[in-house]
């Protein structure tokens, strides 16, 4: 196994080099299966779930089938968290990303 550099100065070049050769490091299908999934697919999951707990079901328009009330309680609820979450899976998901990109 390769022994891991360590860094013996802060040159903007040497750090630049470096940087130059990690996209070779990471297959271009992975990143990209990885960033749409992080990037699209995981917020309107979350999303898709806030609304419906929200709402109490429905559409993807958000029409539960509920009166007025219920719909201005939904419409003032927009920013609350609430019934937003992430499967095992899908953090395992997002780990899989954040350790693709690297640690910072």
């Amino acid at each position: 196994m390769a022994k891991t550099p360590r860094w013996t100065t802060a040159d903007v070049s040497v750090i630049l080099e470096a940087a130059g050769r990690y996209a070779s490091r990471i297959p271009d299908s992975v990143m990209t299966e990885l960033d749409g999934f992080r990037l699209q697919a995981l917020p309107e999951t979350i999303q898709q779930r806030r609304r419906l707990t929200v709402n109490g079901g429905g559409d993807d328009d958000g029409n539960s089938g509920k009166d007025a009330a219920a719909t201005a309680a939904a419409e003032s609820a927009k920013d609350d968290p609430g019934g937003a979450y992430i499967t095992k899976d899908e953090l395992v998901k997002l780990v899989e990303w954040k350790l693709c990109v690297g640690v910072f």
